[in-house]
């Protein structure tokens, strides 16, 4: 309305200028002085009409778009209408314009006077996001369908790019079947300069298949396969999957990447294809029983204990409970290492909905299944005696199972097996008491070679004693045997001396064999024993003088007192000689006797 007045205006300010100079032009002079006055107050009205005309021509004619928006136009004046339900118009008709104006300068006659011009925002569709668009003419919809058929055929689909471009216009698309609703075809990243009155635009994150990943495509839209052919593998639960480009589960994945896809029209599930292990772990109360020697007593002793096993987050279940051929309840942890092959991802997306719906509903009913068939045909202490063994047979019998609904099982492994404690202890003390009997005999003949060790130590270190005693054995021995002789040439000489005073006995007789023995002693006398006054004795029966007698010079009290100590000395000396020879005699044999033994 502002413009519209604004353009009367200007229009009325022309007129008037214009009327004004050519009245002044007609009547003469008037209120001017001089000619010269008259024809320049002539020029610049003239100027001023023509001014103030083009603005009120070009005002309304000129449209400018700012940078980043479209102009959008709604008709006011004209002479056909729209039809009944339509919405945008494209030959013409008042009412919504299918045209737009894009950004800049746009000269158009009197376009501001029959048009409403809204400027509007461009759509914007930033990085990692995709837009939807829903239009709001053409044609309807079919029956039961909820979404338009998608621009693209599958063999054009190189030509998307620019087949969804020729559809965004409003002629393109009313003139050509477009459909009134959402549609399939999507905006990719950047910014969209489209019929806002046309169409709306929903912003939703794009697919991402990241690595390791594959995405099954359920399509909402598309063909309806006439024959539906169930696919299957041998066991394998039956799948219904299609092509590309009809409506279902398609049978080829999305590999890793970015997808713009209508999230209305496709419904994507990733499906994790790298190996897992899914884990039974936890939710039972293990109990033990230790074992302990009790030296002071000499006994083994056993104490029992117990231990809350916990559920670990993010396992794919407690662990597995089992009752055993003879009747005891069995705990088993264990791990599974499983993977899907990406051809295989649709089938099962189609069996079961999805990799955690395929946990859940069959491999972890089948694996329970498995470890109690197998723990009802085993005793308890199986589990432990032949753990290898039973995990092999779960293992064979998993990969089986699970290949029929196109599972891999790489691998299977018993964690941890809980059984009664008591059922382990009689073998505990078997081993325990074989163990001490084994230590035992491993420490005595420790022993023994450390008792010899220290008895080869203990002679190395007597050796030198044993040297000397052996050294002075024999020394003891060659003395004895000196002694022998010498006791023996004593004896000898003792019984030929004693021959030999006999002999003089039986010659001179007692006393005179006696003086001469006392002779023969008073050599070894001291020389005071040769003292003044002399006694003259006889000597053989005679009277001697001078010094000529043996007897001569003689202090004869020292002297007898001398005789009477020979006497008894020679008396004692017999004896002793007697008594020495027995001694020595019984000494040889005590040697002879030791030295045989």
């Amino acid at each position: 309305m502002f413009k519209f007045i604004l353009f009367l205006v200007l229009g009325l300010i022309a007129l008037v200028i214009f009327i004004l100079s050519k009245r002044q032009t007609v009547g003469g002079r008037g209120a001017f002085s001089t000619e010269g006055e008259k024809n320049t107050f002539v020029l610049w009205s003239k100027v001023a009409f023509i001014v103030f005309f083009s603005l009120a021509v070009l005002f309304p004619s000129v449209v400018i778009v700012p940078t980043g928006h479209t102009g959008h136009l709604i008709k006011k004046y004209g002479t056909k209408q729209l039809a009944i339900g339509k919405i945008i118009a494209i030959n013409g008709e008042m009412g919504r314009q299918g045209k737009i104006i894009q950004e800049g300068l746009k000269i158009a006659p009197f376009i501001k006077v029959f048009n409403k011009v809204e400027r509007k925002k461009d759509i914007i569709i930033p990085e990692g996001k995709v837009g939807t668009l829903v239009a709001l003419d053409g044609a309807p919809l079919g029956s039961g369908v909820y979404i338009a058929e998608d621009w693209v055929a599958p063999e054009k689909e190189d030509e998307r790019a620019i087949i969804e471009k020729e559809m965004l216009p409003p002629k393109n698309f009313l003139t050509r079947g477009g459909k009134q609703g959402p549609q399939v075809n999507v905006l990719k990243p950047g910014a969209h300069k489209i019929n806002q009155y046309l169409w709306t635009v929903e912003i939703y994150d794009a697919t991402r298949i990241e690595p390791g990943f594959v995405g099954v495509v359920k399509s909402n839209v598309g063909k309806v396969p006439q024959k539906m052919q169930l696919s299957s593998l041998n066991d394998t639960l039956a799948q219904s999957v299609v092509p590309q480009g009809f409506m279902g589960i398609w049978e080829i994945p999305l590999t890793t990447g970015n997808y713009y896809l209508n999230p209305k029209a496709y419904e994507v599930t990733p499906v994790d294809i790298r190996i897992q292990t899914w884990e039974y772990v936890g939710g039972y109360v293990d109990a033990t029983i230790d074992l302990t020697i009790n030296d002071s007593a000499g006994t083994i002793e056993q104490t029992r204990s117990s231990e809350k096993i916990p559920v670990i987050e993010g396992s794919a279940d407690i662990a597995i409970e089992s009752l055993s051929k003879d009747a005891w309840k069995i705990f088993t942890d264990c791990r599974m290492q499983v993977q899907v092959q990406p051809a295989d991802a649709p089938y099962i997306v189609a069996s079961v909905g999805g990799i955690a719906q395929l946990e859940n509903k069959i491999i972890t009913p089948n694996i329970r299944s498995v470890i109690r068939n197998i723990a009802e045909r085993r005793e308890a202490t199986e589990f432990v005696i032949y753990r290898s063994a039973i995990e092999d047979e779960i293992e064979t019998i998993m990969q089986k199972e699970s290949s029929k609904s196109r599972l891999q099982v790489k691998e299977f492994r018993l964690a941890k097996v809980s059984i009664p404690p008591e059922l382990l202890v009689p073998d505990k003390r078997k081993q325990l008491a074989i163990k001490l009997n084994s230590t035992y005999q491993q420490e005595k003949i420790a022993f023994e070679e450390k008792t010899k060790a220290e008895e080869a130590r203990q002679q190395s270190a007597m050796q030198y004693i044993l040297v000397k005693a052996q050294i002075e054995r024999e020394a003891s021995m060659e003395t004895m045997k000196k002694r022998e002789f010498d006791g023996k040439g004593e004896k000898l000489y003792m019984m030929e001396k004693a021959l030999g005073q006999k002999a003089l006995r039986d010659i001179f007789g007692t006393d005179a064999a006696l003086t001469l023995e006392l002779t023969d002693r008073m050599k070894t006398m001291p020389k005071d024993a040769f003292q003044v006054p002399l006694v003259w004795a006889p000597a053989y029966g005679e009277k001697s003088q001078g010094t000529t007698s043996p007897f001569s010079a003689i202090n004869m009290n020292q002297w007898m007192q001398v005789a009477a100590a020979l006497k008894q000395e020679v008396k004692a000396r017999i004896v002793q000689d007697s008594t020495v020879i027995k001694e020595e005699e019984a000494q040889i044999e005590d040697l002879k006797e030791k030295e045989n033994k």
